[in-house]
């Protein structure tokens, strides 16, 4: 019998834009973040898990570790902005 279906809201065959987004698996993370170790991946998830937001947004999605593209790619774009003193813009 297969698993049930934890969050059917996105699974990748009802929204094909967020297949695209939805990295899903320690590999497609660790490639995705430019990282040289999977052990780099779990590091950022309990950083989080311990301090919220201090790392890109990684999450487990039933099935495993899973991140959108697209909220990775805001967090950066977030650190960046604190950096050069734009946080609130």
């Amino acid at each position: 019998m297969p698993p049930p279906r934890l969050l059917p809201d996105i699974q990748p065959k009802a929204r094909p834009a967020l297949a695209e987004d939805v990295l899903r698996g320690v590999g497609p993370i660790r490639e995705y973040l430019g990282l040289e170790t999977e052990k780099q991946v779990y590091k950022l998830v309990e950083r989080n898990k311990k301090r919220p937001g201090t790392a890109p947004p990684i999450f487990h999605d039933g099935t495993g570790l899973a991140a959108r593209k697209s909220s990775i790619n805001a967090w950066y774009e977030r650190q960046e902005r604190a950096v050069s003193g734009q946080a609130g813009e």
